[in-house]
């Protein structure tokens, strides 16, 4: 028995049954009798998408749409078990011509008081801003 698998198997039925509706039968460790499982040295876990004894299963696995969800599921579920994200965050949006603010043309206010002293600020230079972009990462094109 192998507690890692057990976790990863865990996360990729969590993310099967999300993605395809289907019945959470959980997830099963059978390492004693799956030499597959048992006698591999690293993380390991067997997936069952369908079974094709069932009429109503074997016409979803037979589909293209229906593998792409499963392989999905799959893949989404190795990267939450790894702790993975397809989320990309950034902390500031690159500068382009719609980002660039035009400068303040107007002139100062004149600020004199009465000790002679001109307090002037910069009004030209464009302020600072920092923005979130979120962009999803397309999953690789998988060949069903």
């Amino acid at each position: 028995y192998c507690p890692e698998g057990r976790l990863l198997a865990e996360a990729i039925q969590r993310n099967l049954v999300e993605a395809l509706g289907s019945a959470d039968r959980g997830a099963r460790t059978h390492w004693n009798r799956l030499v597959v499982l048992s006698e591999t040295e690293m993380t390991a876990a067997l997936v069952e998408v369908g079974f094709m004894t069932n009429a109503v299963e074997e016409a979803r696995l037979l589909t293209p749409a229906y593998q792409t969800l499963a392989a999905q599921a799959v893949a989404e579920g190795i990267m939450e078990y790894l702790g993975w994200s397809t989320t990309v965050y950034t902390t500031e949006a690159p500068e382009t011509p719609d980002t660039i603010e035009p400068p303040d043309t107007t002139e100062p206010p004149d600020t004199t008081d009465t000790t002679g002293t001109t307090d002037t600020t910069d009004t030209t230079q464009p302020t600072g801003t920092t923005t979130t972009t979120t962009t999803e990462v397309p999953g690789p094109d998988l060949p069903f």
